[in-house]
């Protein structure tokens, strides 16, 4: 595959808008391009694999994309919570699923038993990567993301922000 972009981020939060998108399909893959906007202005790029059929690409891109921000698609969710999403901040008595929509697939997990209780400590990344041009490792560092150093959960809930 030889493709160029003039600029792509690294920087992939749930729940962030977009204005503009660009399909490129080929033989087994469907290639979507992203432009979002403020306050992130994400521009993002992502490969779809193995498609072999339309359903494929609309299982595939149906799982990745919504067609509304997150906190709209949970009216049952507190409002507090909601809020907090619609900011991509994070706020106790979140569920985990609540918290990865904030700040995505955390860099580390460690879970044990406290008292009978699970306890589920995670690391949220702390950059948001690099931005590449042209599909090179050159990028210029996009700097931090000003998520949490640490996210502890204690059945199932937010209990500690540090």
């Amino acid at each position: 595959m030889n493709r160029k972009t003039e600029r792509m981020n690294w920087e992939l939060f749930p729940n962030c808008a977009a204005r503009y998108g660009k399909l490129t399909f080929a033989e087994d893959f469907v290639d979507v391009s992203i432009e979002g906007v403020k306050p992130h202005n994400v521009e993002i790029a992502i490969l779809f694999i193995d498609i072999e059929t339309l359903d494929d690409f609309i299982k595939a891109f149906n799982q990745t994309f919504s067609r509304v921000p997150l906190q709209d698609e949970h009216p049952e969710w507190p409002a507090e919570v909601r809020n907090a999403i619609a900011v991509h901040k994070v706020v106790v008595g979140m569920t985990k699923e609540q918290a990865f929509d904030v700040v995505g697939t955390p860099l580390d997990i460690k879970t044990e038993i406290v008292n009978g209780v699970e306890v589920e400590t995670w690391h949220p990344r702390q950059d948001k990567g690099q931005s590449l041009r042209e599909w090179s490792d050159t990028g210029d560092e996009l700097g931090a993301t000003g998520f949490p150093v640490l996210l502890k959960f204690v059945g199932g809930k937010l209990q500690v922000i540090e």
